[in-house]
């Protein structure tokens, strides 16, 4: 029975490597320069100290960088380190922007958008204003170009009809829009159905209501 191949030993590297460690990596990397790197990193001189008492190597368990007195390179081991760092980088920037707009920006960005809607309802009280202003809401939202959308006659109540590109079930959606039924259009939710059936494969159809003519919010005088 034939030996098995021999397989070279490599040191293992430490466990307490963190992404502190990835990130001065990364900027010496970019750099080439320890120098540079701090100052990048803004921790004082950090990668130059790491990489003369040989934490360097101690951290990855090899070495990452040939230094001289006057350059600085990546190593073969160095490289192969490189693109899998900037991955996982790039993908925490991508989770921690996402968990912030959720946190915050998010709301943020919706209360300005609401803003002019509650502005026009609280300095008028003018029903016809109100609309006009979720109308000019809506008309931001993208339509996604794989939704058809034809006008429609409901037992004479005009709207549109949604359907998606992909074959839908048999299932017909009938979507109420919001305020009350007075508050918005067919035309101005176009993009919320639109997302809404791409997700539950159906079709749509949205009743317009009257448009107002001097109407006045409850409570309000016209």
């Amino acid at each position: 029975m034939p030996e098995p191949p021999a397989v070279l030993p490599f040191a293992p590297g430490a466990d307490a490597v963190d992404l502190k460690h990835l990130r001065a990596f990364v900027a010496v990397a970019d750099n080439l320069n320890f120098a540079r790197a701090a100052e990048r990193l803004r921790t004082c001189r950090r990668p130059r100290s790491a990489g003369r008492s040989g934490r360097w190597s101690g951290w990855w368990g090899c070495q990452l960088f040939h230094r001289s007195t006057h350059r600085v390179e990546l190593t073969l081991a160095g490289e192969a380190l490189l693109d899998s760092a900037r991955t996982v980088l790039a993908e925490l920037d991508r989770g921690l922007k996402a968990t912030r707009a959720v946190g915050g920006e998010l709301d943020a960005r919706m209360v300005t958008l609401l803003d002019p809607i509650v502005a026009a309802g609280r300095d008028a009280g003018d029903l016809c204003a109100v609309r006009a202003a979720n109308e000019r809401m809506h008309a931001q939202f993208p339509l996604s170009s794989d939704v058809e959308v034809l006008p429609v006659s409901a037992g004479g109540v005009p709207g549109l009809r949604l359907t998606p590109a992909l074959p839908a079930g048999t299932t017909e959606l009938l979507f109420l829009h919001g305020g009350g039924f007075v508050l918005g259009s067919a035309f101005g939710y176009r993009a919320l159905v639109a997302a809404l059936i791409a997700e539950t494969g159906t079709t749509a159809v949205i009743p317009d209501y009257p448009a107002c003519a001097g109407a006045s919010l409850p409570g309000r005088t016209g």
